[in-house]
């Protein structure tokens, strides 16, 4: 073995007995631990190591059925080899396992060890053509490889044997003693809480709820500005440049609206809060801005503190109902770095617009189904789900034909026959688009396109016929209208 790499390897180990010792002398440090510091038992590391610039990947997992402190040391080797190393690495038999389902990332594509460790080495190889301009000694990036408190990669520009282990030690251990410290205090407060009286509803607090991105990706009110610095660093984080731009109730709960898009609602209701956010993306197709539908799976449970941060993010951050349709990688850019200028932008007025909309679909149950319903229909669409598009499209048609036909039996025809005129045995959604173009409740123009819309209805759904974009681009824009033309009313 290379005496240098063996010096590195020596170098790990000592760190990872140090740390157990501690664990060991004090076990209520082991629960705090970082889940980028969990160098416990089984615990195995593989570390890449290069030169010119100097830096250091080591690489952390915890296989039952792998030596506890197998250490392999890959280098030091010159930069400039840095895929012949990757591949090399990549290649190790260990990776050749499916991911738990509790370890496993929201990713998709992310299924085996060998596809996650992949997605490391690149990671690498970028944090390689920037580590020029990092301070070398320091280890200047930690992550979890699987979102939870097992594996995970430390990034290092330089050398960690020109580190003392007990100052890294010393920096673990007492990040998990502040913990542990906050930890028993907030136990002390839950214990206080409950012998001091209510706060006050208008006292500040953190507050739960859920939240979503809006997708396509926008930017609300304006670009966030870079500082030169910013622009400098290479990697800047959305989030940083998070800022509250606009509070509204919307179904009697409060909702927050956020420069970067992201919609926060204070409810433990889930199904309240998809509802919410459906609605205000809805609000904006119908304002024409282009959105597309959120799912219960993209919903991201959170916590926002007394400063407007959030303190608790947990859910998928990277939304599944882009990832089946979009690539991985655009997404992972937009929550990893900021590309200003490629997104749209939503000024005041057409903020102020769509919650003034959204408010109104609020208000009407069957504006507000109609309205998610052409959401769910456009993201189809836009996914080339041309089938689904139409007859999701075709249901909003159906859905509106019934209103009317509902409203002039209402109106016209006494309680006891209004049950027979209901029943669809007796009157199909064919009759009554007929009887509602004789009573001139549906014009000549609207009939027209209506029966055609249905001509190709009815060979999707019976002969399984792939509508064409074009036709169902002509079926978004009668059901937008009258949908649009609903809202006005309303």
């Amino acid at each position: 073995m290379n005496p240098i790499s063996n010096e590195l390897e020596e170098w790990l180990r000592s760190l990872v007995k140090a740390l157990r010792n501690h664990t060991i002398r004090d076990p209520a440090l082991k629960d705090e631990l970082s889940n980028l510091d969990w160098f416990l038992k089984p615990c195995q590391i593989t570390a890449l190591w290069f030169t010119d610039p100097e830096t250091q990947i080591v690489i952390v997992t915890h296989f039952d059925d792998v030596r506890d402190l197998s250490i392999d040391v890959y280098g030091p080797t010159p930069a400039y080899m840095f895929t012949e190393i990757a591949l090399k690495v990549a290649k190790k038999d260990w990776w050749n396992r499916n991911i738990s389902s509790k370890d496993k990332q929201s990713f998709v594509g992310v299924e085996t060890y060998k596809d996650l460790i992949e997605g490391v080495l690149v990671s690498a190889k970028s944090f390689l053509q920037s580590a020029p301009f990092i301070r070398p000694t320091t280890i200047q990036r930690k992550t979890a490889l699987t979102f939870t408190r097992k594996d995970f990669a430390w990034f290092i520009r330089g050398n960690l044997t020109a580190l003392d282990v007990n100052y890294v030690i010393k920096k673990i251990v007492d990040e998990a003693r502040i913990k542990l410290q906050q930890k028993v205090g907030m136990q002390k407060k839950e214990a206080k809480k409950k012998e001091k009286k209510p706060k006050s509803r208008t006292e500040l607090v953190d507050i739960k709820g859920y939240c979503a991105y809006m997708y396509p990706f926008l930017w609300i009110l304006e670009v966030p500005k870079l500082t030169l610095q910013q622009r400098l660093s290479g990697i800047i984080f959305p989030n940083r440049l998070r800022k509250l731009v606009k509070e509204a109730e919307i179904l009697s709960t409060r909702t927050l609206i956020f420069n970067d898009g992201l919609v926060f609602v204070q409810t433990e209701n889930k199904r309240l809060a998809l509802k919410i956010i459906n609605l205000l993306a809805a609000s904006m197709l119908i304002n024409k801005i282009s959105m597309f539908i959120c799912r219960e799976l993209d919903l991201i449970e959170a916590v926002l503190s007394k400063d407007r941060h959030f303190t608790s993010m947990e859910g998928k951050l990277l939304s599944p109902r882009v990832e089946a349709a979009f690539k991985p990688e655009l997404l992972q850019e937009r929550m990893f770095s900021v590309k200003i200028g490629r997104e749209h932008v939503v000024s005041e007025e057409e903020l102020v617009r769509v919650i003034s909309t959204a408010k109104k679909l609020s208000m009407n149950s069957n504006l507000s189904t109609m309205a998610i319903a052409l959401l769910e229909t456009y993201t189809h669409f836009n996914t080339g789900n041309y089938r689904e598009a139409f007859v999701c499209g075709w249901a909003i048609i159906e859905y509106y034909i019934n209103m009317l036909w509902k409203t002039q039996i209402e109106r016209e025809v006494e309680k006891r026959r209004r049950n027979k005129l209901r029943d669809p045995n007796y009157m199909d959604i064919d009759h009554i688009i007929e009887v509602l173009s004789l009573l001139n409740r549906i014009n000549k123009e609207e009939y027209t396109r209506v029966m055609k819309l249905k001509e190709i209805r009815n060979k999707v759904v019976h002969k399984l016929y792939e509508p064409s974009v074009e036709e169902v681009e002509k079926l978004i824009n009668v059901t937008s209208n009258i949908i649009r033309i609903m809202v006005k009313n309303n």
